[in-house]
């Protein structure tokens, strides 16, 4: 039985989250299969599956339309690394729909925009204090606790009560290595400004208490996406 779009999307990007464990990264690869479906609409009045078929059946040549997908991502104004994402994602979809790629032809047949690096300038410790100035609670400790740490945003969003050590000289914290960049799990420290300001967020948010038995909160994500402030 054929397979529909959906169920073929749902099993590679399966295969995708097993590899990267990254929801960032199934999040862009679903946003590259999007687009590339509206390039096929607005550029070859096909959807997906039937542009498949066309592959397979000599009548579509992959690496000219891979190559004219790229001329669209560019023409609709996407920069360089979404593009490079948005292909790669196109690119493991067809593959996994048995479209036969050569990696050698592909990188011949296809080119993209550089890169365009702008110099970037450095946050300074003003920056962040007036950032901090007119910040709530949540973001206010996010933020400290992120700096202080040298977090990234996907860790701070998944940082447990549990990964956090007060009992320590200065805090630590654990990052986990299904977390971590390159799945390698670490311990960072925080200084005694934003280990403070956590336990008030903490206390302001979750009822937490210092120095008692906390256990009941142990796997709450501190700064969770349904997190809310208690007025």
């Amino acid at each position: 039985m054929k397979q529909t779009l959906d169920e073929l999307k749902e099993a590679y990007l399966g295969t995708v989250r097993l590899l990267s464990h990254s929801r960032f990264t199934i999040k862009s690869y679903k946003s590259g299969l999007k687009i590339f479906g509206e390039f096929l609409a607005t550029k070859h009045n096909l959807d997906i599956l039937s542009a498949i078929d066309k592959i397979k059946s000599d009548e579509l040549d992959v690496y000219r339309l891979l190559q004219n997908f790229v001329i669209y991502l560019d023409e609709t104004g996407r920069g360089g690394n979404a593009i490079r994402s948005y292909l790669a994602s196109t690119k493991g979809f067809l593959r996994h729909c048995k479209v036969k790629i050569n990696s050698d032809e592909l990188k011949l047949s296809i080119k993209i925009p550089r890169l365009v690096r702008k110099r970037e300038i450095p946050i300074t410790k003003e920056m962040i204090n007036r950032i901090l100035h007119v910040s709530p609670p949540r973001l206010h400790a996010g933020i400290l606790v992120s700096v202080s740490g040298g977090m990234r945003l996907e860790e701070l969003v998944c940082l447990r009560i549990s990964d956090v050590d007060f009992n320590t000289k200065p805090t630590t914290v654990s990052i986990r290595s299904e977390t971590a960049k390159r799945r390698v799990g670490r311990t960072t420290f925080l200084t005694s400004e934003a280990s403070q300001t956590l336990k008030d967020y903490l206390a302001l948010q979750f009822g937490w208490k210092d120095g008692q038995d906390n256990t009941h909160l142990q796997n709450i994500h501190i700064f969770g996406r349904y997190s809310k402030e208690k007025t």
